[in-house]
């Protein structure tokens, strides 16, 4: 089974629309969790989730994930099914990311991927799974899901 795959319909996020860490961390954090410290979702300027819009037929939203530690196995909350990510800078040279057979108690990885910098994935973000490994935070990636 693949939770997580590389696309390549979605183009190259141009340089001029990738903000500086500092820029992006003093943007609103919209995660629910409120630990920045460990992770946040951080609102995208305009241009950004205008060039985001604009290869999608349904709205979406973009944001970007800020991540300073490994996050244990979770779903993300509020949406089903995939999103799409791009990876700005990986978090380290060996962080996986892994799913899981089950949220509540979690035996057996059922799924491990290393991801390529600068390169968009499509995530089903509603099986269990974990980052694992990272070694120069943070881990910085844009995120794009349909809304609901």
């Amino acid at each position: 089974m693949n939770f997580f795959e590389e696309i390549n319909w979605l183009p190259r996020l141009p340089n001029y629309l990738i903000e500086s860490l500092h820029v992006i961390e003093s943007r609103k954090n919209v995660n629910p969790n409120n630990f920045p410290e460990i992770y946040s979702s951080r609102i995208v300027s305009n241009d950004l989730q205008n060039w985001a819009q604009s290869f999608f037929p349904y709205p979406i939203i973009a944001r970007w994930q800020v991540q300073h530690k490994d996050l244990g196995v979770h779903v993300d909350s509020g949406i089903k099914g995939i999103k799409y990510n791009y990876y700005v800078n990986l978090g380290g040279e060996n962080v996986d990311t892994l799913f899981w057979d089950s949220l509540d108690n979690p035996l057996n990885i059922i799924g491990k991927y290393k991801i390529k910098l600068f390169t968009w994935y499509a995530l089903q973000i509603d099986i269990p799974h974990s980052t694992q490994g990272l070694s120069y935070p943070p881990r910085l990636s844009l995120t794009i899901k349909k809304i609901n």
